[in-house]
């Protein structure tokens, strides 16, 4: 889990530079400096990672998924992280960063917009026990 986290951040450093970089490389300095590392700065659970924006200054939510394999590889996207792109699906990117090469920080990428429902194939992997509808008492001794 540790790992994870660091690689996931890795990634997440990744894509603050691009976005940074190419807010500057198109005359935007002024709004590179409002890209906010939101995970980091504000707790993870907002539905994205980064804040940055389009060049004319419309909010981008940005939601990073790293790994060190190929593009097709499975990753875990929450269900806050779903709904989070429903919700905001004009402003809303998924950065899949993969390839990633944690020597130097880099790695290859390809962006999603909108209502990630509507794009990747998600297959539940958890459930949570709110409490018993029924059940049968059998004592163990």
């Amino acid at each position: 889990a540790r790992t994870q986290k660091i690689l996931g951040f890795s990634g997440e450093l990744m894509v603050l530079n691009f976005e940074r970089e190419k807010l500057i490389s198109n005359g935007m300095k002024h709004l590179a400096e409002k890209v906010r590392h939101v995970s980091e700065e504000d707790g993870d659970g907002a539905g994205y990672d980064i804040l940055s924006f389009e060049v004319d200054g419309t909010e981008k939510y940005i939601e990073v998924k790293t790994t060190t394999s190929g593009e097709t590889t499975p990753f875990i996207i929450t269900k806050n992280e779903v709904l989070f792109s429903k919700l905001y699906s004009s402003n809303y990117y998924l950065y899949r960063v993969y390839n990633f090469d944690k020597r130097n920080s880099s790695g290859k990428l390809f962006i999603i917009k909108g209502d990630i429902s509507q794009s990747l194939d998600m297959k539940p992997q958890q459930y949570v026990v709110k409490g018993i509808i029924k059940s049968e008492k059998n004592n163990i001794e």
